[in-house]
C-alpha cells in the first residue's frame, strides 16, 4: 500500500511540474512575442523574433493549429512571399483580442470570420 501511495505521489509531482512548465512557457512566450491588432492590420513576432505585419487586405487564409501543445492561428497572406503570421491564442485577454479584430477588420476578412465563428471554426472566445 505504501508503494502504491509513493508511486501516486510521484506521478502527481510529475504532472504538477509539467503543468507549471507549460504555464511558464506560455507566459514567457506572451512577453517575448507580443501581438498587436489595429486599424491597419495585425502584427506579431515570428519564432525567430522577427516582427511581421499584415494589413487586413493581405490576409488570405486562417487555420487553427497547435505548437508544443499551445493553440495558434496560422494566418497566411496573399503577398508574393506568402508571409505567415502565427497568432497565439493564449493571450492574456482573448476577448479583447477578438473585439479588436472584429472592430478593425471588414466583415469579409478571413481572420474576422474565424474569430466570429463563421466559416470553418468556432469563435475565438469559446476556445
Amino acid at each position: 500500500m505504501a508503494i502504491a501511495f509513493a508511486q501516486m505521489m510521484e506521478a502527481l509531482m510529475v504532472l504538477a511540474i509539467g503543468l507549471l512548465s507549460e504555464t511558464l512557457l506560455a507566459a514567457l512566450w506572451c512577453w517575448l512575442y507580443p501581438v498587436r491588432v489595429g486599424d491597419s492590420g495585425v502584427a506579431a513576432t515570428d519564432f525567430w523574433g522577427r516582427k511581421l505585419s499584415l494589413s487586413w487586405g493581405e490576409i488570405e487564409t486562417v487555420t487553427a493549429t497547435r505548437f508544443c501543445g499551445l493553440p495558434y492561428l496560422k494566418v497566411v497572406s496573399f503577398r508574393k512571399d506568402r508571409a505567415v503570421l502565427w497568432l497565439p491564442l493564449f493571450v492574456r485577454d482573448p476577448e479583447a483580442m477578438r473585439q479588436a479584430i472584429v472592430s478593425s477588420a471588414s466583415a469579409q476578412n478571413p481572420l474576422r470570420q474565424f474569430v466570429e465563428g463563421r466559416g470553418n471554426a468556432e469563435p475565438l472566445a469559446a476556445r
